[in-house]
């Protein structure tokens, strides 16, 4: 049924019938917006990898809360059914944090916010962020996660679907940070925070990621991804 569909838009395009639906992507040039070592499936040598297109520019310029202990910057949904759980552990740890929570409520905001814990609805100054922070929070997106790990910041995943846990699991693989898992040794959130920040290596794994990638510019790989389509579109 759906090559049929497909076949008869083609046709009328004047384009080649299709087989299978995964012909479609036959004769097709493949960039990957992402590092080898965040690939979900691993490092793929058949691959042509531009590294990942993060947008940092536009925002406000953070200011953390007065007060002592790491900074962290969450960047969650108030929509998420661990939402609550996640504020609760951010509020009991002896820290700071910068929470970016683009769908925060009023009342969310009344029952989460402190001296020590700041949360804001409009974007914010990525680069100045992840330059003055000790920890990512976040459930998975691979923008924030490359922003993070390209920052020499380590990253604590809360994953919300299945992409995300994949992301997760190659974030865990490389050091760089921990999958957050109820049911692991490390317990609940709170343990899991003090452990990433903790002398266990992720936050100079991490500065490594960052190193092996200190080259790495955006606009590069933005050019690399519009260059591949505009060839494909000359053949």
């Amino acid at each position: 049924m759906a090559v049929s569909s497909m076949n008869e838009c083609i046709r009328k395009l004047g384009g080649r019938q299709l087989d299978r639906v995964v012909d479609i992507f036959a004769d097709t040039a493949t960039a990957m917006v992402t590092f080898p070592e965040l690939d979900h499936y691993g490092a793929r040598p058949d691959l042509k990898y531009v590294g990942a297109i993060e947008y940092y520019d536009g925002g406000a310029v953070p200011v953390w809360p007065k007060g002592q202990g790491k900074r962290i910057f969450l960047y969650f949904r108030a929509a998420s059914l661990v939402a609550d759980k996640v504020m609760e552990a951010l509020t009991a740890f002896p820290g700071v944090a910068i929470c970016s929570i683009p769908d925060a409520s009023a009342d969310f905001r009344k029952k989460h916010e402190s001296e020590r814990v700041q949360i804001v609805t409009s974007p914010l100054d990525l680069r100045r962020v992840l330059e003055t922070a000790d920890l990512t929070i976040t459930y998975g997106g691979l923008g924030l996660v490359s922003a993070s790990a390209l920052a020499g910041v380590p990253t604590l995943v809360i994953p919300q679907h299945s992409e995300q846990y994949l992301t997760a699991q190659r974030v865990a693989a490389l050091g760089i940070g921990i999958l957050f898992n109820q049911k692991s040794k490390l317990g609940n959130l709170g343990q899991h925070i003090e452990y990433i920040l903790g002398a266990n290596g992720m936050s100079d794994q991490a500065k490594r990621f960052s190193a092996r990638h200190r080259n790495h510019q955006s606009s590069i790989s933005a050019a690399l991804v519009a260059e591949e389509a505009s060839a494909l579109m000359r053949t």
